[in-house]
């Protein structure tokens, strides 16, 4: 490993790397970098290198880090910059019950995304990110118990290189303020050394790859696949047709088409499926009537039975008093249910109110309530008549 340590200006006590370097390095980590002090020709020898030799790149953010700058390299990350803003805060890291099975996110002897969950926070500034639509979001950037669209962890695996960012600084804080018996321990280090080994693993060369979304759906939701398709010079294919068979225990059988979501990326679901066990065949073509076969990837889920309401069954204290204010309303626990009568009592859109409404009715205009009135004084009259009281 070398390392490069910046001055105050664009040298570095180490000298500036070299074109040279910057080839010979196996993954090019930016911590902090650049800053509005560094050199602009650096950055654009960086952006050359990791484009035409593919380079995987790795960046940690920092307060000083001048996002203007880091623009030069938006084409070899996998976020762009939408918006530049020095305030700083402290924020979670979210992990979507999507990414549980990621490699990057695996911690031996741990509770999983748990652990991811619960670490303690770190800062960023209100800059906003916007993940590449070929990205893929690890964490999300979570606000006590509120978790936003933001980005905080993101990678990028496309046309044979691979990017990884952290949107946050002050990482060290997983270690330190974790050790001991703190639930989110022992997250820091197993997660550099599994992203610097997901970085410098060399691209799968089929050219093409199907995967499922997840190992494990939710008997509710959709099964979704995602698909990549290059030519034999690893460019992507734009008209492809992409075919997934999906076979699944007791005969089930299903197949789809995935739509072209662009740079040779397709995508689609298959709707939920019975639970249990399943394997797919995904396959590509070119060409209508006489179909060349360009390649196929074959691939494992499984369909639980557990339903999503259960998935997260505690209170959400925070959205419940989010929709209290919104609507008007307060709300209260069980133990505090006597303060809630009281303003109830005096609250001006609770108190009674009169309505009176008026109906005139006309007999003579109703044919058959004058019909039987005629008919009552009819019988009257035949009564009265054969008992002789007229």
């Amino acid at each position: 490993m070398k390392t490069y340590i910046g001055k105050i200006g664009s040298e570095f006590f180490e000298g500036t790397p070299s074109v040279g370097d910057l080839s010979h390095a196996d993954c090019i980590v930016l911590i902090g970098y650049p800053l509005p002090s560094s050199g602009d020709e650096l950055l654009r020898q960086i952006k050359t290198v990791v484009e035409k030799e593919r380079k995987p790149i790795f960046l940690i953010l920092s307060r000083e880090v001048d996002l203007g700058k880091l623009r030069s390299l938006e084409g070899v990350l996998p976020v762009n910059v939408q918006s530049i803003k020095r305030d700083e805060f402290q924020v979670f890291v979210q992990i979507p019950e999507s990414q549980r099975f990621n490699t990057l996110l695996q911690l031996s002897g741990s509770n999983g995304i748990d652990s991811w969950n619960q670490l303690p926070p770190i800062f960023r500034t209100q800059s906003s990110f916007k993940a590449k639509p070929e990205s893929d979001v690890l964490g999300f950037v979570r606000i006590q118990n509120v978790t936003t669209n933001e980005p905080l962890i993101v990678t990028r695996r496309l046309n044979h290189y691979r990017s990884l960012a952290v949107l946050g600084y002050g990482i060290w804080r997983w270690q330190l303020l974790a050790e001991g018996n703190h639930p989110g321990g022992g997250v820091l280090q197993p997660f550099i050394a599994n992203a610097i080994r997901w970085l410098t693993t060399k691209e799968d060369e089929k050219p093409v790859q199907v995967i499922a979304t997840k190992e494990l759906f939710d008997g509710s939701e959709p099964v979704r696949f995602l698909s990549q398709v290059y030519d034999q010079g690893y460019n992507p294919i734009e008209n492809a047709e992409v075919k997934v068979a999906i076979r699944g225990e007791g005969g089930v059988q299903r197949e789809l088409f995935l739509s072209p979501s662009g740079h040779g990326r397709y995508e689609g679901d298959a709707g939920s499926l019975p639970a249990g066990r399943y394997s797919f065949v995904g396959t590509a073509t070119l060409g209508g009537q006489n179909p060349v076969v360009v390649g196929a990837d074959t691939g494992r889920f499984t369909v639980g039975e557990v339903n999503v309401e259960f998935t997260e069954t505690r209170m959400n204290v925070s959205l419940l008093r989010q929709i209290a204010h919104r609507t008007g309303g307060t709300m209260v626990f069980p133990e505090n249910i006597k303060g809630l009568l009281d303003p109830l009592a005096t609250s001006d859109a609770l108190k009674s109110a009169e309505a009176s409404t008026s109906y005139d009715l006309t007999p003579w205009r109703n044919p058959y309530l004058i019909s039987i009135v005629v008919l009552i004084f009819s019988l009257e009259w035949f009564l009265r008549k054969r008992n002789g009281m007229l």
